[in-house]
Order: structure tokens, then C-alpha cells, then sequence
């Protein structure tokens, strides 16, 4: 809820884009990046990415 809050949006709706983040509108992935200070692309890929972008060029 607390998040919902901050985004301004209703906690249904972001439990909704919590299960399928192909449907977050732009300026909302923008705002949970900042939030979470993470990489757009994690909120998309999560773990798999962060793994992925730890291990880096060899």
C-alpha cells in the first residue's frame, strides 16, 4: 500500500502490473526505477538480469 501511495495509484493496480510488468506505462516504470533506484530493465528481468549484469565483459 505504502508504495501504491507514493506512486499515486491504487494498490490493486499495482499488484495487477506486479504480475505482468509487460503492462507498466513508461512514466511508472520511471517512477518505481527512481523508487528503487534500480535499472528499468530489472524491474522487467529481476534476478536473472542482476546476475547478468553482475558478471560483466570477460
Amino acid at each position: 500500500k505504502e508504495v501504491a501511495d507514493k506512486l499515486n495509484i491504487h494498490q490493486q493496480t499495482l499488484l495487477k502490473y506486479e504480475h505482468d510488468s509487460s503492462k507498466i506505462p513508461m512514466d511508472l516504470l520511471d517512477k518505481l526505477a527512481r523508487l528503487y533506484n534500480v535499472e528499468k530493465d530489472f524491474i522487467f528481468l529481476g534476478k536473472k538480469y542482476e546476475l547478468n549484469h553482475n558478471l560483466g565483459e570477460v
